[in-house]
């Protein structure tokens, strides 16, 4: 990406980046895993697992196949996964500390009032 190449443009690693990266490295129980899948499955129509599993052919069915699909998608997407965790999470300059993240409605509100009451 040229602006990247030029440093016009930063890319930072979201909350969500930063969780799917600790979850490659999760020794949970598969069974625990499966449960998530089903809920994710449940309110959104897919987890990013089943993306990465579409793409090889394959679906996570039950809790027994979770250990070797987890193996075969970090395999294949070695080198998207490396690109990643490369990114920083956080950028901080002069002024400003700059971050891709979700906060809490609350959160946002006190943030808010900081912010500006700061100006």
């Amino acid at each position: 990406m040229e602006l990247c190449k030029n440093g016009n443009v930063i890319p930072l690693a979201g909350n969500v980046d930063a969780w799917r990266l600790r979850s490659k490295e999760s020794v949970r129980k598969a069974s625990v895993v499966f449960g998530d899948l089903l809920s994710l499955r449940a309110g959104y129509g897919a987890s990013f697992f089943d993306e990465l599993t579409g793409e090889l052919g394959y679906k996570a069915e039950r809790p027994e196949g979770i250990g070797r699909l987890k193996e075969a998608v970090i395999a294949h997407f070695e080198r998207e996964l490396g690109s990643l965790s490369g990114l920083p999470t956080v950028l901080e300059t002069q002024r400003f500390l700059l971050s891709m993240a979700g906060f809490g409605i609350e959160t946002c509100a006190t943030m808010k009032k900081e912010i500006f009451s700061a100006w």
